[in-house]
């Protein structure tokens, strides 16, 4: 897909803010970007547009996607503009997504994405459990990120079928 890899790995404890560096590379296409889930370079010309943001943040358009270190059924979709707005999202087959087809194809067609074209990912969000229970993970089910590959552009889809969850456990 887009994905543009992690260049380095941080510290669980590391302290450093989240912040955006010029990278070390003679290409001005490049963004370093430094979160609390290390330290990624980005490429602008493979960016994900978002023409009209995502829930919450109607005003961040470019994003970056990035392997996870350890993690590699899921990526990072990070904003270029601001190093504090990240995602973790789990890109999805459209063929297996776990949304019905007529719905996936009703939000596809009403973006203008073309099915050979179409990315699906979920929002992750997880959440601490009590003292040494551990995590609980959930996919916000309800609103999946389309993405059209060749143009890249993207947008937070919410689906009028009211029967999924915008907290869908998963594994």
């Amino acid at each position: 897909m887009f994905n543009q890899g992690c260049a380095t790995q941080m510290a669980p404890n590391d302290p450093a803010p989240p912040a955006i560096t010029e990278s070390s590379s003679d290409n001005p296409n490049l963004v370093r970007i430094t979160n609390n889930l290390g330290t990624f370079e980005y490429d602008r010309s493979l960016a994900i547009n978002f023409p009209v943001g995502i829930v919450g943040f109607p005003d961040v358009h470019e994003f970056g996607l990035a392997n996870l270190p350890n993690m590699p059924q899921f990526n990072l979709l990070q904003c270029l503009a601001e190093p504090r707005l990240s995602f973790i999202v789990l890109p999805t087959d459209p063929d297996t997504a776990p949304i019905d087809a007529e719905d996936l194809k009703e939000a596809a067609d009403s973006l203008g994405i073309q099915k050979p074209d179409l990315i699906v990912m979920f929002v992750i969000t997880i959440r601490t459990l009590a003292p040494g229970q551990g995590i609980t993970m959930s996919i916000n089910h309800r609103a999946p990120i389309l993405v059209d590959s060749v143009r890249r552009i993207a947008r937070q889809f919410v689906l009028s079928n009211n029967k999924y969850s915008v907290q869908h456990v998963i594994g």
